[in-house]
């Protein structure tokens, strides 16, 4: 094996584990025991919320080009031809990808309204749905995490 595709291949378990730690951390560790503070933890929750999201989307940048270089170098790869198990798992593994990409720009958009302030000074009554949809978007993206690297250990 070439040094690229090994610093690729570390690179992008790196920046899968990192994610998905992360996640399983906030989700498992994080909101139940902030949940059960005042509200000014719920506060301390949000910053921490949104400080690892920016973090998440830089490992969502690097899993996406280690991703494609790992993909290009391999001698399997055939764009949109999906003959054997390996280009199977892997279209699989892409649209999973795609579809944690779509959930962590709801969840970051969703963060962002959580810290805004209403016109009255206060959280709008929406907002009780949108903390409800953060921890929606938080499981799926896990459960979606999970099944991803189940693919990858498969490839």
């Amino acid at each position: 094996m070439d040094i690229v595709y090994l610093f690729c291949r570390s690179l992008h378990i790196l920046a899968a584990v990192i994610w998905l730690g992360g996640m399983l951390f906030q989700a498992v560790i994080l909101v139940p025991v902030f949940k059960d503070e005042r509200e000014n933890s719920k506060a301390t929750l949000r910053k921490i919320n949104r400080r690892f999201s920016a973090f998440a989307w830089l490992c969502i940048l690097t899993m996406a080009s280690t991703g494609i270089v790992l993909m290009l170098r391999n001698p399997n790869f055939a764009p949109f031809r999906y003959r054997d198990a390996w280009s199977i798992i892997l279209g699989f593994k892409q649209l999973i990808f795609i579809l944690m990409v779509l959930y962590a720009y709801g969840y970051t958009q969703m963060l962002k309204y959580l810290d805004s302030p209403s016109s009255n000074g206060g959280f709008n009554e929406r907002a009780e749905i949108f903390r409800h949809r953060v921890d929606q978007f938080q499981l799926i993206s896990i459960l979606l995490g999970t099944l991803a690297v189940i693919l990858a250990a498969s490839m």
